[in-house]
């Protein structure tokens, strides 16, 4: 009889079990933040389910407090900071690792937009509105260089041709990152557009990737569409 393997329990898998250790039960984390309205706390463990469908001023104003304490406190607020962005950082290697050769490697690529999003912690002006658009922005941009340099060694290795292009300037997915970057629209409304538009995945399929109702996932495309397309107008006529 051959002994059991466990299966492998991958960076993204390792880093939720520590947030959920370190913030739950049997002694729950709460952290107080200001907001528009005043003063609000929450429960870590709770609030992470609702990232990052929480409205845009909530939103800042807790990943400010978390971000405050990450850089101040050490290593425990630093999981907190990763732990609390468990969703947007598994969009970010679903969608880069879709249709992908990439297997095993699917490890690295977790662990690259970790590393990524831990770096934007440590430098993301907190002060400007779209913080976690922004360490969505960091962490995709470095996943896609970790995706093209794993797709040309693939087809170095095998002599099959390559599934990524280089991320070039211009092409549609860096107009996104740019757009996320800006606060013009949140990583994922980024995601739900590249999926839908980009990728020619269906809404319905997008909005229960995201756990979204399928009407919430329409509206949220038409708003980040029209917003893009202002934007993107503006852009033309300045010559941004």
């Amino acid at each position: 009889m051959r002994p059991s393997v466990s299966a492998p329990v991958f960076p993204l898998a390792r880093v939720r079990r520590a947030f959920t250790a370190l913030v739950g039960p049997p002694d729950p984390w709460r952290v107080e933040f200001a907001t528009p309205e005043g003063p609000r706390e929450v429960d870590l463990l709770r609030v992470a389910a609702l990232v990052p469908h929480l409205p845009r001023e909530i939103s800042d104003a807790l990943w400010r407090e978390v971000i405050d304490r990450a850089r101040g406190k050490g290593d425990d607020w630093a999981v907190v900071a990763v732990g609390l962005g468990f969703k947007p950082l598994r969009s970010v290697v679903d969608r880069l690792s879709r249709r992908r050769r990439f297997g095993a490697r699917r490890e690295e690529l977790e662990a690259e937009v970790i590393a990524a999003w831990i770096q934007e912690v440590d430098r993301v002006d907190v002060a400007q509105p779209g913080v976690l658009g922004r360490l969505w922005a960091g962490a995709y941009r470095a996943g896609q260089r970790w995706r093209y340099a794993a797709d040309r060694d693939l087809a170095q290795l095998t002599g099959l041709p390559s599934d990524a292009e280089a991320p070039l300037v211009g092409h549609p997915e860096e107009a996104l990152i740019r757009a996320v970057q800006l606060g013009v629209i949140t990583g994922t409304d980024a995601w739900l557009v590249g999926a839908t538009r980009l990728e020619r995945h269906s809404l319905k399929t997008a909005a229960a990737h995201l756990g979204m109702p399928y009407p919430t996932a329409k509206r949220r495309r038409q708003r980040a569409e029209a917003g893009l397309t202002v934007w993107l107008r503006e852009e033309i006529r300045t010559g941004g």
